[in-house]
């Protein structure tokens, strides 16, 4: 799954003729109505137009609700035909050859810090493992269409795929598979959205490969992708990207939480990276690092 990318949030824009403003609708294809996680990056998109906005070239912007929702499976063919200008979603070769990447990883590459929900009660089967050749013993549960599927399978573990999200936690409870990874600030809150299914945060192991989120524009709006990159960029330079990503709702707590620096970690390779993608690997301003 891709957090927020298996939560994809689509936006509609469209420039409206009073006052040079161009105004953002926004649609949300959460698992639940209400999920918190979205509205990271509707901060970051909105954090990144405001950032230009000094720029004479550039409108100002009003954020508002669009009523459409679509599921990810269509966001790359909206994109295509016009029905909406940005979406974010895991990079991979396939997707940077829809639609135009802004090549700045939303999360730092969080995203490709996982860490496992299991049964209550199960924590010993995983406090035993110290290698990657003992976890391919076991199972993970994922969605068929994740990126992070085909990232498991090409490294050899073994994943059991259920078409819907929800469905996930109660194939994990009836025991179809072992583990379900999910990303770094992601498994509390589902937890405890699902808290009648008796599953708990596994304490000692971390999945980790490259895995960058990056907003995505169709095409023919290149001076779109400029001004959301010029954006990114003045947010990054001056701290102001840091500082949403390190103390939002969704991700202020997580760090603690997950305690990356004391799990095992098992890197991963990443076959889906193009090689524009891989080569920000160079950039150490674009990543998290244990110890941020």
């Amino acid at each position: 799954m891709e957090f927020f990318a298996k939560t994809v949030v689509l936006l509609f824009i469209t420039t409206i003729c009073s006052a040079n403003t161009l105004t953002i609708s926004h649609i949300a294809t959460a698992h639940t109505s209400n999920d918190l996680r979205e509205t990271y990056y509707v901060e970051l998109l909105e954090l990144a137009l405001s950032k230009t906005i000094p720029d004479q070239a550039y409108q100002q912007f009003r954020l508002l609700p669009f009523k459409r929702i679509s599921y990810r499976k269509r966001a790359f063919e909206m994109l295509r035909s016009g029905e909406l200008d940005v979406l974010w979603a895991m990079a991979s070769i396939e997707r940077e050859n829809k639609a135009l990447p802004i090549r700045i990883p939303l999360l730092k590459g969080l995203l490709g810090y996982r860490i496992f929900i299991i049964r209550q009660g199960e924590q010993q089967r995983f406090s035993v493992i110290n290698s990657l050749e003992q976890l391919r013993r076991l199972t993970a549960g994922q969605g068929p269409h994740w990126s992070d599927t085909k990232i498991l399978q090409a490294n050899g573990l073994e994943v059991v795929t259920a078409e819907s999200y929800i469905s996930l936690f109660s194939l994990l409870q009836h025991k179809r598979f072992d583990y379900f990874p999910r990303g770094v600030h992601e498994p509390w809150h589902e937890i405890i959205t699902n808290k009648d299914k008796n599953l708990v945060v596994e304490k000692k192991l971390l999945l980790r490969y490259p895995s960058p989120l990056f907003f995505f524009v169709s095409n023919n709006n290149t001076a779109l992708q400029q001004r959301i990159k010029s954006g990114l960029q003045i947010a990054i330079a001056d701290g102001s990207f840091d500082r949403l990503l390190y103390n939002h709702p969704i991700t202020q707590e997580i760090f603690s939480a997950a305690n990356i620096s004391q799990r095992l970690i098992f890197d991963l390779a990443n076959p889906q990276l193009s090689p524009e993608t891989k080569a920000l690997l160079e950039d150490q301003s674009l990543w998290y690092s244990i110890g941020d």
